[in-house]
């Protein structure tokens, strides 16, 4: 279960996105729509998960030999969606997301959260974003910077063998 998001601070009048928008929008009544934004993006990537091709196969071909995870800054209930959707979830050890650690990417927290599930002191880390390279690299880990998710099975083909195909 996830923890229920609270609002933030109002922010500053500056910086904030709501008061650049023109007119501008009341913070509090965005935030009031956040719910729905959520449930219109589950809707929608559910139908069409950002997953390169192949990707199922490759993870098919990886479980059992290897133990894979995902690690998102986004809330569980966002990632499983889409991993179920996409063929995925059923090959990963874990899912950790940010509602279950209590200091974010770039902190280590977690990928060694991952770790700790998964029963391994090694990994190798696959990222797109600069907070999630910094938080493997800070965890110890091994991090291979994804610049297009189509680019994923590659990446991970250059540095795994392979089991037989049974």
């Amino acid at each position: 279960m996830e923890p229920e998001v609270s609002p933030p601070d109002a922010p500053s009048s500056s910086d904030a996105d709501s008061a650049q928008a023109d007119p501008p929008l009341d913070w509090q009544e965005l935030w009031a729509r956040y719910p729905e934004k959520k449930a219109l993006f589950r809707e929608r990537m559910s139908g069409a998960p950002p997953f390169a091709p192949g990707l199922p196969a490759l993870f098919e071909r990886l479980y059992g030999t290897y133990k894979l995870a995902v690690v998102s800054s986004s809330s569980c209930s966002e990632i499983e969606p889409l991993l179920i959707a996409g063929g995925l979830r059923q090959y990963l050890g874990t899912v950790v997301g940010g509602g279950d650690v209590k200091r974010q990417k770039p902190d280590p927290e977690p990928y060694l959260l991952a770790a700790t599930r998964l029963g391994v002191d090694r990994a190798i880390v696959f990222e797109d974003s600069e907070a999630g390279i910094a938080s493997g690299r800070a965890a110890g880990f091994e991090v291979v910077r994804v610049k297009h998710p189509t680019e994923v099975p590659d990446l991970v083909l250059e540095r795994v063998t392979l089991p037989p195909r049974s």
